[in-house]
């Protein structure tokens, strides 16, 4: 098979797939198959790393200014 326009082969993309397959599957058994459940915990973490790395940048403040709320 040959190389994509990325580089990568088709065998290198269903591998990576199949990976990404079974960690959503993975995730899915962790919430005994409530997809709902499971987004939930998906989007709690993706909230919670943006925080600690963002430094206020993602969510739209600068370090060390308060909240439009505040």
């Amino acid at each position: 098979m040959g190389a994509s326009s990325t580089g990568r082969t088709a065998n290198t993309v269903d591998h990576d797939q199949a990976a990404l397959d079974e960690r959503i599957d993975d995730i899915i058994a962790m919430h005994d198959g409530d997809w709902r459940a499971a987004l939930e915990t998906l989007l709690i973490v993706a909230d919670a790393r943006a925080e600690t790395i963002s430094f206020g940048y993602v969510r739209g403040r600068a370090p060390g200014l308060p909240l439009s709320s505040d």
